[in-house]
């Protein structure tokens, strides 16, 4: 397993279309400086599902506290990152 250090992590889940090779994938990404890197894409048949924990210390809980919280996360570092990007190709 590796292990990695972001200032911004993104998890994109897509619903591919029907010729595709599979029906969902799922990509991880992190930001860092200012550069994004696409770390990994998984492909599957089955539909992805997402836990969310609350780890405090002596013990993992699931956590609908913590789900709303990462739900309701603006992504403004990506929407601000990518209007950089734009300016500067400009």
């Amino acid at each position: 397993m590796k292990i990695f250090e972001a200032d911004n992590v993104e998890i994109r889940i897509e619903k591919q279309p029907k010729n595709s090779s599979c029906e969902w994938c799922t990509f991880f990404s992190i930001e860092n400086n200012n550069k994004t890197k696409l770390l990994l894409m998984i492909k599957s048949n089955n539909v992805p599902f997402l836990q969310f924990h609350n780890n405090q210390g002596n013990i993992i809980t699931n956590s609908l506290k913590i789900k709303k919280k990462v739900l309701k996360t603006k992504r403004s570092h990506w929407t601000n990152y990518l209007k950089k990007l734009k300016k500067k190709l400009k």
